[in-house]
């Protein structure tokens, strides 16, 4: 074996030595995306470095051809995953479905193929020969149509990545941007020297620059990793939250036109971002969402707007330079129909659980409590304008008769159909409640004592027969009715018209039962003393014996 040596392997082999430790620096680097790709780059270039390294100290032709193959395993290498690294980098590998993945591993395992027998075909180097010039031997080759094919695609892979790379610059902050320019740069440096060796312009005369430059790459991306970890938090995590978050995101420039929007924002505006871009905002957004065309006068404004069944929240922020320019603003759009639903099922809950509350279970009425809480409001009501209303106090003659003899359960059914011919048979606006037992009260709105005698008769004549029909009963149950009316003259409190009201059913109990009492002030020359006016009087508002027929 016939041994040679030149300076340049130095350099070889010292490109080797860095690209082996910085393969095994990115094996202690965080495991996050990027990285570990970057150490495989960095493992090629030793291979290549170290193949081209070993060449240069034999000078014999079959072992140099040797070494050749096994120096374009870091060539074919190096190339495939530095573009492989520069389009996860740039958040593209989207692209590289399993299908592309597989077409663009053909020419590199069939390139490969061709190095590894080049000995029985001219297609990757058409001719082969060792030269010597100065007293050092060197291959002189010329390329066949397979090397031209595989010089293509790897300059295409590395540019093409580029390409990607410098597009993704556009959706990065700035801050982010010279990291990414001096990523772009060490992916084009080892283009332009591969390039200006294989057309003979070479500045290491025979010697490929290649290798070393690219390893020179790698450093510098090696330097980025250490000084700016920039990818622990690097741009491509900002161009996934703006892919992926669960928001409409729109921006805009100071013109109000569309400079770059997210997949979410494309779904909720049903525009695709092609239509959209450069477009003024007030096309897709007023006509879309109904939106006033004040709400892009104010940098910062929320809308509530509604598009079909969905619910939308629309917010718009301004973006500020770091010198505090404004540059144009954001438009985040939330899809909040969920939240709303939410909301109005938990109002629909709120009020069913305030209807439960105010209601009396088995009736159906307002209960006690909230009966006089209307009635409360409807007295502050009538004093502030000066009208008047009545309470009818109504209590079911024989009821406790049901109870003993035929049980609760018919028991109860007397007292639902009680309630339900009140509701059916009082006004409209009256407020009716069950006051306790077999008691019920009615504030009758806005009607004086004959109005609200006329309304307890209308209860006397129709209730007792409606619940006579539910069955035979010992004793027929009957009503006895008190009525009160609240003078706008007067200035009382509810508890003392519901004590005359009361004093009336006593009346009406003590007469007979079954009929109708009401309480009335003293008439003239009376002494001033309040009493239950008597059944016979009462005929006086209204025509027809007090005491109804059975």
């Amino acid at each position: 074996m016939n041994l040679q040596f030149h300076p340049v392997a130095v350099l070889y082999f010292s490109s080797c030595a860095f690209a082996l430790a910085m393969f095994y620096i990115s094996r202690h680097l965080p495991d996050v995306r990027g990285s570990r790709i970057w150490g495989i780059v960095m493992l090629f270039c030793a291979i290549w470095s170290a193949g081209e390294g070993f060449q240069t100290l034999v000078a014999d032709l079959d072992l140099k051809l040797f070494i050749v193959r096994f120096s374009y395993l870091g060539v074919v290498g190096t190339a495939v995953f530095w573009s492989l690294f520069i389009v996860i980098y740039s958040n593209n590998e989207r692209l590289l479905n399993n299908r592309v993945k597989i077409i663009l591993s053909i020419p590199p395992v069939l390139t490969y193929l061709s190095i590894l027998t080049l000995h029985l075909h001219p297609y990757f180097f058409k001719s082969v020969e060792l030269v010597n010039t100065n007293g050092f031997s060197s291959l002189s080759m010329v390329y066949g149509p397979v090397f031209w094919a595989w010089t293509v695609f790897a300059y295409a892979a590395i540019f093409g990545s580029g390409v990607l790379l410098v597009q993704s610059v556009l959706r990065f902050p700035h801050h982010f941007h010279g990291q990414i320019f001096l990523l772009a740069m060490a992916g084009l440096m080892p283009l332009l020297s591969n390039f200006l060796f294989i057309t003979g312009h070479n500045f290491l005369g025979p010697f490929s620059p290649t290798s070393p430059v690219f390893v020179i790459s790698g450093l510098l991306v090696g330097i980025n990793f250490r000084r700016n970890r920039f990818l622990d938090v690097m741009p491509v995590a900002h161009d996934l939250v703006f892919q992926h978050v669960n928001s409409g995101v729109i921006v805009l420039d100071n013109r109000g036109v569309v400079v770059e929007m997210n997949p979410k924002a494309e779904k909720m505006t049903g525009r695709v971002k092609q239509e959209m871009i450069g477009q003024p905002v007030q096309n897709t957004l007023v006509k879309r969402f109904g939106l006033p065309e004040t709400f892009f006068d104010e940098m910062k404004h929320t809308n509530e707007v509604k598009e079909g069944a969905k619910v939308y929240e629309l917010q718009q922020t301004p973006l500020v330079d770091p010198a505090g320019r404004h540059t144009g603003r954001i438009i985040l759009l939330y899809d909040i129909t969920a939240l709303k639903q939410s909301e109005e099922e938990l109002s629909a809950a709120n009020e069913m659980l305030k209807k439960m509350a105010a209601t009396d279970p088995l009736t159906s009425l307002s209960n006690r409590r909230d009966f006089f809480g209307l009635a409360q409001r409807e007295l502050a009501r009538a004093q502030r304008r000066q009208h008047c209303f009545s309470l009818i106090l109504l209590d079911l003659d024989n009821f406790k008769t049901v109870n003993d003899t035929l049980g609760h359960p018919r028991g109860d059914m007397v007292l639902q159909e009680t309630a339900r011919c009140l509701k059916m048979y009082s006004r409209s606006g009256d407020i009716l409640g069950r006051y306790g037992g077999d008691e019920f009260i009615v504030l009758a709105y806005e009607a004086d004592l004959h109005e609200a005698m006329v309304l307890a008769r209308r209860y006397c004549e129709i209730i007792p027969p409606r619940l006579a029909a539910l069955g035979p009963f010992e004793v027929p149950v009957t009503l006895s009715i008190g009525v009160a009316m609240y003078d706008k003259e007067e200035k009382i409190s509810l508890d003392t018209l519901l004590d005359r009201a009361d004093a009336a059913l006593y009346e009406s109990k003590k007469g007979g039962r079954n009929r109708v009492s009401v309480w009335r002030s003293g008439d003239a020359g009376s002494t001033g003393q309040d009493h239950a006016l008597a059944p016979a009087l009462l005929s006086k508002l209204s025509p027809g014996p007090l005491l109804i027929a059975k």
